[in-house]
């Protein structure tokens, strides 16, 4: 039976294709609305989502799971301070430091914190068939 990934339509990462990992090896890519099916060799493997430099946090998961791929907002949310913070360091350093090196440690400053914490959350979501079998 397969575990379904599904991964919900958002803003920030349309044009983002992320790869599933299924114990440590890509098993196939995802874009923002879409659902795949995943076929696991064992009962219980670790899935995660990459890209780039950015990842999600792993999950264990079963024969017929659905797993919903949520994208975190700090992201966007840190990209629109560097963003700031480049006018502000551009204004007042431009004449200390040239260009390339403000561009250079912006970049770092962007690119650091993506990659030590994670940009994406992985959700086990209940079953509905045995939601409602149980209530029945």
């Amino acid at each position: 039976m397969p575990v379904i990934v599904k991964r919900k339509d958002s803003i920030q990462s349309q044009m983002i294709k992320l790869k599933i990992k299924c114990d440590g090896k890509v098993v196939g890519k995802i874009n923002s609305g879409e659902a795949e099916m995943i076929y696991p060799k064992r009962n219980q493997s670790v899935l995660s989502v990459t890209e780039f430099i950015s990842s999600s946090n792993e999950i264990l998961v079963e024969d017929g799971d659905i797993i919903e791929i949520q994208a975190k907002l700090w992201p966007l949310w840190y990209f629109i301070i560097i963003s700031v913070l480049s006018v502000f360091l551009r204004s007042t350093l431009l004449n200390t430091y040239s260009t390339w090196m403000m561009t250079l440690l912006l970049a770092v400053l962007y690119l650091v914190p993506i990659k030590l914490f994670k940009t994406y959350r992985l959700i086990k979501l209940p079953d509905l068939n045995e939601t409602h079998n149980s209530k029945e």
